[in-house]
């Protein structure tokens, strides 16, 4: 799925914003791959918040060990007045949210 995504570190205060594709993997982990840049795998995901327009997960990222933050927003759908896909998804798994999307 291709999303706008805004990625922070925990310490970071200058968030990076890429389109970037998600994939979820056979051992429920998610791998982030921006557009023109290398893949990030992450592990131990786990919700932060949802609401009408995003979505934040926080996870380990496996090349570093380090936290990640992201915040994915549909790109597309998000532009369209009332959209509000993200209310309907499961607040508490944050693996099944993004097979939602």
């Amino acid at each position: 799925m291709a999303m706008l995504v805004v990625e922070t570190a925990q310490e970071s205060r200058n968030p990076i914003v890429s389109d970037v594709t998600v994939e979820l993997t056979d051992n429920k982990e998610i791998r982030v791959t921006p557009k023109d840049g290398e893949s990030t795998l992450l592990k131990d995901v786990q919700l932060v918040s949802i609401n009408d327009t995003q979505l934040v997960i926080t996870g380990t990222d496996q090349g570093n060990n380090t936290l990640r933050y992201y915040t994915f927003k549909h790109q597309e759908l998000s532009k369209q007045a009332g959209y509000d896909k993200f209310n309907s998804l499961p607040k508490t798994d944050p693996i099944k949210a993004l097979e939602m999307i």
